[in-house]
């Protein structure tokens, strides 16, 4: 895929295109994803290079504007803001926070107070395990786990039912994809072309009732 890239020693090789190597196993991989001025919905599709979970510093650092926000929404609770201070780090509120977790298959905002985009470098393990993400009834912001482009009429371990939604904010707008049962995904009267991309992020509506999506790992991830 475009965005991935596997290497040895993936921080050695961000300014190459492209790289695989095999003999890695697990792989280690690198995409780079631009994080636009203003808001943006994005996601970690790594683990760390030890396998664990990746943190606002780990992942931002000190690359974003002073009074960049990362913006957690938690379903049945609501929002909870992160603010990344020039010379201080990460905090919510007056505790630090660099070490809050970002979960893999979990959506974020992002607000870049900058005038430009900014290029993040998202680093780690490729995942080498299923993951299982809640899908509640009404809304969640949602990612595919894996460092792999997911078409959404590819979508699996996850049954949509009719009047299901998925919402991907583009441009500072939203463009809403629906599900219709027995037809499948549609953009307006044409078939869905949605896809998740590394890095990013949709809002998913449930309709009905509380259930699970079940990613597992795709065949071309194996390591």
């Amino acid at each position: 895929m475009k965005k991935l890239m596997l290497a040895a020693v993936a921080l050695a090789l961000l300014s190459l295109p492209a790289f695989a190597d095999s003999a890695v196993s697990p792989a280690v991989g690198v995409i780079k994803v631009e994080v636009p001025a203003g808001l943006s919905l994005m996601s970690v599709p790594f683990e760390t290079g030890d396998g664990g979970t990746h943190t606002l510093d780990s992942i931002f650092g000190n690359s974003l504007s002073d009074g960049s926000q990362v913006i957690i929404f938690e379903p049945g609770v609501g929002y909870k803001t992160y603010s990344f201070y020039e010379g201080y780090g990460w905090y919510f509120g007056d505790s630090p926070a660099g070490e809050t977790v970002l979960e893999r298959g979990v959506g974020f905002w992002v607000r870049n107070k900058g005038m430009a985009s900014v290029a993040i470098f998202m680093a780690g393990r490729v995942p080498v395990s299923e993951k299982n993400i809640a899908i509640p009834a009404g809304y969640s912001i949602v990612s595919f786990a894996f460092p792999l482009d997911l078409e959404v009429d590819q979508l699996e371990g996850l049954t949509p039912v009719d009047g299901d939604r998925i919402l991907a904010f583009e441009n500072g707008a939203y463009i809403t994809h629906n599900y219709y049962e027995g037809f499948g995904w549609y953009n307006g009267d044409s078939p869905s072309d949605f896809k998740f991309e590394p890095g990013k992020s949709a809002w998913y509506f449930r309709r009905s009732s509380n259930t699970y999506w079940l990613q597992a790992l795709p065949p071309n991830a194996q390591p």
